[in-house]
């Protein structure tokens, strides 16, 4: 995991990955979960490997609870260090997924958040053009506009991103 050889970082991160999603019944502890997500975030800035990490917050944040400020940290380095649109396809719809996660799970943390989440979403959903994609982005944003009064407030970015779909 701390190779200086990037394939060797991306390898090892996957690995890391695939335990944390193939073994939903693995129990971790708060401090493991919190060890994890430091390590996770700090590996975003990682470019290289940036594909691989996604996919292990995703299994991390599908089979655990994140606790004592770390679903902030997260979302806020997810954010801030993943061009979505710069992304493959996996990559792309696990990212759309976690945003769907924290909508669901950490709801006081969207709302803590309300306006760098919105944006993160804006930002992230912007020029999606797959259709797979797209059927995950549109209750994504349906929800966030439920869940966020203020998301109100972006509704002119909101409804140029629809529109673009529907011209």
């Amino acid at each position: 995991l701390s190779s200086t050889t990037p394939l060797i970082r991306s390898k090892a991160t996957l690995l890391l990955g695939e335990a944390l999603k193939r073994l939903p019944e693995m129990k971790l502890n708060d401090a493991a979960v919190s060890v994890l997500c430091d390590f996770l975030c700090d590996r975003l800035a990682d470019t290289p490997c940036v594909p691989q990490v996604v996919f292990a917050l995703h299994g991390l944040l599908m089979n655990h609870m994140l606790s004592d400020g770390k679903e902030v940290r997260v979302m806020r380095d997810l954010i801030k260090e993943v061009q979505v649109q710069s992304q493959t396809l996996g990559t792309r719809t696990q990212v759309f997924e976690i945003l769907g996660v924290y909508l669901a799970k950490y709801p006081n943390t969207v709302r803590s958040l309300a306006r760098e989440f919105v944006y993160g979403v804006i930002q992230a959903i912007d020029s999606e053009r797959d259709p797979r994609n797209l059927r995950l982005t549109f209750p994504l944003m349906s929800n966030l506009l439920r869940l966020i009064p203020d998301a109100a407030g972006f509704a002119e970015e909101l409804a140029d991103i629809a529109s673009s779909y529907f011209p």
